[in-house]
């Protein structure tokens, strides 16, 4: 079984997944200045909560999820939401530069990213925004929490980039008071090795299109705000 279909993880408060909750998620999109009505995909959506969100702000949203035992639930709590079950790396079931932004929230460390963000870069349009919400080491790369790799979120580049490894350590307090520990996660083995490599938690907003060279030099940036 897929461990976000666990009972104890969907009964958390809000159905939250994700560090900061929907405050990041508002964050995010304000940082990437999106006009109201700006279609965004939601890829590793869950039950749908920040689809449903990012709708209550004014979005077209559309959630995405490889998980049936999610979408389903998703589609039940919220029906004016369009949800679907896909895998993201391989095939998304939607045309080439139809959104206006990709949201990866707390999903593209559990992917094999390279995969997932060709497949997000066919989606979106010329101009479209990359969103994520994720776990960085210390040096700016994408920490992969199922294979261990790290890299960065190319052909991407970095119009912000922002450390709010505050929230990560909320989350993990949250986690352990409402599930009883970190495993419901993460086994101890792959938390230790978390934990050694002391993660940071970062917002990103990336676009496809690579204008000047300052795109090109946030690309290769570390850890740190851009205005």
């Amino acid at each position: 079984m897929n461990v976000y279909e666990s009972e104890r993880l969907i009964d958390m408060p809000d159905g939250l997944l994700r560090p900061g909750g929907f405050e990041l998620t508002e964050r995010l999109v304000s940082l990437a200045r999106l006009s109201p009505g700006a279609r965004i995909l939601d890829v590793g959506c869950g039950i749908g909560s920040a689809s449903d969100y990012l709708a209550g702000l004014g979005f077209e949203a559309v959630g995405v999820d490889i998980s049936d035992v999610l979408t389903g639930r998703g589609r039940k709590l919220y029906p004016h939401i369009h949800i679907v079950t896909a895998d993201a790396e391989k095939d998304l079931p939607f045309d080439d530069n139809s959104f206006d932004a990709v949201l990866f929230e707390c999903s593209l460390s559990l992917m094999d990213a390279p995969a997932a963000l060709k497949e997000a870069q066919r989606v979106m349009k010329q101009d479209g925004k990359l969103l994520i919400s994720d776990v960085f080491d210390k040096e700016g790369r994408l920490m992969c929490l199922t294979s261990g790799k790290k890299h960065k979120p190319f052909p991407f580049g970095f119009l912000h980039f922002e450390d709010r490894t505050d929230v990560f350590e909320s989350f993990v307090a949250e986690l352990i008071m409402n599930t009883g520990g970190v495993d419901a996660l993460f086994d101890c083995t792959q938390w230790e090795k978390i934990k050694k490599e002391k993660p940071r938690y970062c917002l990103a907003v990336g676009t496809a299109v690579m204008q000047n060279a300052e795109l090109i030099r946030n690309s290769e940036c570390g850890i740190r705000e851009r205005g």
